[in-house]
């Protein structure tokens, strides 16, 4: 009898395993699983720290295994490049395009207490996340309505300036599956220009050659992340909010427009290293052409 209730678990699981070959089905799977992970999750760390007390950033380190761990079910493998330009030991402001959740996941690698975000308010409608966020420090912003959001960017500043906050912020604002960064919004850079705290770019690959929510395909993949170079702030006036903003986009849209144009199977390389490649072979033949 035991052995017909294995070959009955194997049979079911091999069928389980056959259908999610099917894109439509891994997708809808995909999502139901990384939801019933995070929302079980959610309701456990947020059982653990009514526990423990009152918010604090040490929570938001608590969590962070929790993403790890949507990262391995969903099959993703993100490759960081550029870490050596990561502050580690000093604050900055780091500004990611963002076009998914699944940021989320990048994020988790570069998280270090003490350490914030600013995220929608209208998150606060989906899941159960929205109690654990509270107790993690990370910040609301309501979009439609200026005074409050200026009172949220206030506390960012002081945050950073008066508790040594590392911030992490999508500039644009909303999420973006066009393939191309939607223009910044200042508040960003004008946090960073207030703190004088250096800005690092990250610009996460393009995730339109393996997720796509128009045709229901969610494949496992491996994709590149690029930690940029530095930007200083030092010196800097809110005059110069505008120039920060449009510098910081340019620097960040030449990678990601890399990222744009790869295959899936590329997406996992450092692909500013292949153009400096080509760069170098068609420079090569001009050469050897005007000889």
């Amino acid at each position: 009898m035991d052995a017909v209730w294995l070959l009955l678990l194997i049979s079911i699981l091999t069928v389980f395993y056959i259908i999610c070959k099917i894109p439509i089905v891994r997708y809808y799977v995909k999502y139901f699983a990384l939801g019933l992970i995070l929302n079980v999750g959610s309701v456990f760390f947020t059982l653990t720290f009514l526990i423990k007390g009152k918010p604090s950033f040490a929570n938001s380190c608590d969590v962070m295994p929790l993403l790890h761990l949507s990262q391995c079910v969903l099959g993703l493998r993100p490759k960081l490049y550029g870490l050596e330009n990561c502050y580690m030991h000093r604050q900055c402001i780091y500004v990611i395009n963002h076009q998914s959740f699944i940021d989320a996941i990048v994020i988790s690698h570069l998280w270090r207490e003490p350490s914030s975000s600013i995220v929608k308010d209208s998150l606060r409608f989906y899941g159960l996340g929205w109690p654990m966020i509270h107790f993690m420090r990370i910040l609301s912003i309501v979009r439609n309505d200026h005074a409050k959001a200026m009172k949220t960017m206030r506390e960012a500043v002081r945050m950073v300036k008066k508790e040594h906050v590392n911030m992490f912020i999508f500039p644009e604002g909303t999420r973006n599956y066009s393939g191309r960064l939607l223009p910044f919004k200042k508040g960003a850079f004008h946090l960073a220009i207030q703190t004088q705290l250096p800005i690092v770019p990250v610009v996460i690959s393009c995730y339109n050659s393996f997720l796509d929510h128009k045709n229901k395909i969610f494949d496992d993949a491996a994709y590149a992340v690029y930690i940029l170079a530095p930007i200083s702030t030092e010196g800097l006036t809110s005059a110069d909010a505008t120039s920060l903003t449009e510098k910081t986009h340019a620097v960040m849209s030449k990678v990601f427009d890399l990222t744009a144009g790869a295959t899936k199977e590329d997406l996992w390389m450092d692909l500013r290293e292949r153009e400096k490649l080509q760069e170098h072979e068609e420079g090569q033949e001009q050469e050897q052409q005007s000889q």
